[in-house]
């Protein structure tokens, strides 16, 4: 039964080679890691998941058939525990969110830039304008995507916290600034002593519980 809830949310099937033939990783985790995965009925189900950036989709490996499978219905799913750290789906099917932190409730959506792998052109240079589209056929009733050869770009994240009742995002330190005006002087002299990294999610956990502890 927890089996059959968990592959009726499938509805796009990823071929394993094509992801091991390309030569980056565009996961949040090195591999496939054992998770549980709480349904809105209450069912929950043991999988490996790892969390697809360049999608913002959970991508999990099928028992049945051992092939690379994505979560695109989350509206049955309430979250998915990956040993200590705990994601939850955003509404709409708009990707996922990892909980930093409950008290104040901090988020954290993960992102990657991506373009498409340069090949060689004429004077040893590169040309993005090659191997870039992306196409699919149907396998049955699945349907079976072809990546284009893609390089990293560059990581970002994008945060939330819960600020006077208020779900409040941001993305930069100085958007985040903004949200403690009366602080302000203390939070950017706090970020300059501690040389805080907007894309290092313990330093952002801890500034958030400065802000608020002021």
């Amino acid at each position: 039964m927890k089996i059959k809830c968990f592959v009726i949310l499938i509805l796009i099937v990823i071929i394993g080679s094509t992801i091991n033939a390309q030569n980056y990783s565009p996961y949040l985790f090195d591999d496939f890691e054992d998770a549980t995965v709480y349904f809105t009925n209450g069912n929950q189900s043991e999988e490996k998941v790892n969390y697809h950036l360049t999608s913002n989709k959970i991508r999990f490996i099928d028992k049945k058939d051992n092939e690379i499978k994505e979560v695109s219905d989350t509206q049955m799913l309430d979250s998915i525990v990956v040993g200590k750290r705990v994601f939850i789906p955003n509404s709409g099917n708009k990707g996922w969110f990892e909980i930093l932190s409950a008290k104040p409730v901090v988020q954290v959506q993960y992102f990657v830039k991506m373009k498409p792998k340069g090949k060689q052109a004429g004077f040893g240079g590169t040309s993005e304008l090659t191997g870039t589209s992306t196409y699919q056929y149907r396998d049955g009733g699945a349907l079976v995507l072809k990546d284009p050869e893609m390089e990293e770009a560059g990581y970002y994240n994008y945060y939330w916290i819960v600020k006077d009742g208020k779900r409040k995002q941001f993305k930069s330190l100085a958007q985040f600034v903004k949200l403690y005006p009366k602080q302000k002087a203390q939070l950017n002299q706090y970020i300059q002593d501690n040389h805080v990294n907007f894309e290092d999610i313990e330093a952002i956990v801890k500034l958030c519980l400065y802000a608020e502890s002021l």
